[in-house]
């Protein structure tokens, strides 16, 4: 066997591995909802009529102090959402708050969850594992540059998904999920900006620069763990604005794309494959969320299935990385 083959075995293990965590992660999951409990500050801010919340006694404005009698400061990575902590449907879950000066305990009760969160769940670990195995496919069978950068997509999609609970890890766990969620968006980036040809941007000297904003966050993280949830938490709108950013830019990339390259290399260079499965994933999804709003009521038939068409994206990249591979590409295996 040769060195390109042993390579790509090694590769398959790996696989293998992520993949076991990210069913891992799905499997072992409480099948219990709650939703957000409380800020980053501990407090309670709100409280829904007949929530969840509310049926515990729980107040706007309370300070949570304890967790099933556990310090909020001992909760560690976790505290602003206590995942490690979560419950089936029709369990409790102990709260203390401090209410003025005096000191409250409740109990919440998980809930099934709402269909489209139940969806969500599914749609994640769908997703992710088509990513995963369409990209390992893609490589085994067309062991080009642009199937390799299709598997390092996979493999990184496989860690961006809730893995096995880790108890007072859980909140290092979390953080990798989201910094593979970040990444998976930056390497789909680079990948539309140098299929099927490598466009302007990718060919400058800067293009390494589109990574920046995620050691940021990598940074951010390491901050966290050295110092409290509080700090991180407040990052959140870094990673929104990060997530929006890439999606954006690699929708110009795709337009970009579809408008410059010849009509008579769409079939031969897989693009046409590639902008198909992004069509097929996201126009319905758009017409969904259109829906919501104009005109307000509106139900689109079968839209609790549309997030499952967004696995035309693997499958669409995944064709057209075979497709093109026809042609003459380096390998990157040597």
């Amino acid at each position: 066997m040769d060195k390109a083959h042993e390579r790509r075995f090694e590769l398959l293990g790996f696989a293998a591995l992520v993949s076991a965590w990210g069913w891992g992660g799905f499997l072992s999951a409480p099948a219990g909802y709650t939703d957000a409990l409380y800020e980053p500050d501990y407090t309670i801010q709100s409280v829904p009529d007949g929530g969840i919340l509310a049926q515990g006694g729980f107040q706007q404005g309370d300070t949570v102090v304890a967790v099933e009698s556990i310090p909020v400061e001992k909760l560690g990575m976790y505290s602003r959402w206590p995942r490690s902590l979560a419950r089936e449907p029709g369990e409790s879950l102990q709260l203390t708050v401090k209410r003025g000066d005096t000191l409250v305990q409740g109990s919440i009760v998980a809930v099934e969850p709402p269909p489209s969160v139940a969806v969500g769940r599914r749609v994640l670990i769908v997703f992710t594992q088509a990513f995963l195995w369409l990209g390992m496919w893609a490589l085994w069978t067309t062991p080009t540059a642009h199937a390799g950068r299709l598997a390092l997509m996979g493999l990184v999609a496989g860690t961006a998904t809730p893995g096995p609970n880790l108890g007072s890890l859980n909140g290092l766990r979390d953080h990798f999920e989201v910094a593979g969620e970040v990444l998976l968006l930056i390497l789909i980036l680079h990948f539309l900006l140098l299929f099927p040809h490598a466009k302007r941007p990718a060919r400058s000297r800067w293009i390494g620069l589109v990574y920046v904003p995620w050691v940021v966050l990598l940074v951010a993280q390491v901050a966290e763990l050295a110092t409290h949830p509080r700090m991180y938490h407040a990052l959140g709108g870094y990673i929104g604005i990060l997530i929006l950013g890439y999606v954006l830019a690699s929708g110009m990339a795709l337009l970009h794309t579809a408008a410059t390259l010849p009509r008579s290399e769409y079939a031969s260079s897989g693009m046409g494959l590639v902008l198909g499965g992004w069509a097929v994933a996201l126009l319905p999804n758009l017409l969904m969320v259109a829906g919501w709003v104009i005109p307000p009521g509106w139900d689109t038939p079968g839209e609790q299935y549309f997030p499952f068409l967004l696995l035309a994206i693997p499958v669409g990249m995944a064709l057209g990385v075979r497709r093109q591979g026809r042609a003459v590409a380096p390998s990157p295996f040597g």
